[in-house]
């Protein structure tokens, strides 16, 4: 599978495909409508190129087990996950991470946008992250790739949110 197309329905047609919001080397995200609350949310799964892989069994429970533990991290500073699910494609089962889509731009594309931050509205941000990546730590796990580009600032508030834990790692067992 390549990429699913606007239009395509996903868990038995509760999502609808809108566009491509990025890809990585190891996944890809998408703007879905939840069609039952009427709102708009991402789903990431993984990408073509990784589908392609012969460890893509292994490599998909990681993704799978991430997801759930994320799913049960609540925090105002990291990306919320509502909900995972198997999607069948072709024959094989591909799993999706439902996440709240933010209404925002990330960090990267602010700062090249509007240049260097001021200390004001800098160390908030710092504070944001900072406090993500610390509750992250406490449920055993360690965001391996932060950076201005995983880091998005919600339009309402300026407030930083920590995305993509693709390369997440489980350092401890969970409340450990």
């Amino acid at each position: 599978m390549r990429h699913w197309p606007p239009g395509q329905q996903l868990h038995q047609g509760k999502y609808l495909i809108e566009a491509i919001l990025g890809s990585g080397g190891f996944g890809v995200t998408y703007r879905a409508q939840n069609r039952k609350e009427g709102k708009l949310v991402a789903i990431k799964t993984l990408n073509a190129n990784v589908q392609g892989k012969p460890n893509f069994r292994d490599l998909q429970t990681k993704f799978v087990n991430e997801a759930l533990s994320l799913a049960r991290c609540s925090h105002p500073h990291v990306v919320q996950v509502c909900e995972v699910f198997p999607e069948m494609v072709g024959n094989i089962e591909l799993w999706c991470m439902v996440m709240e889509l933010i209404d925002g731009i990330d960090l990267a594309s602010h700062l090249e946008d509007n240049g260097i931050l001021s200390e004001e509205k800098a160390l908030p941000i710092i504070q944001q992250v900072g406090s993500a990546l610390s509750f992250v730590h406490q449920q055993g796990f360690t965001h391996l790739d932060v950076k201005p580009q995983n880091t998005m600032l919600r339009k309402r508030g300026f407030e930083a949110v920590l995305i993509d834990f693709g390369l997440a790692r489980q350092v401890t067992a969970p409340g450990a």
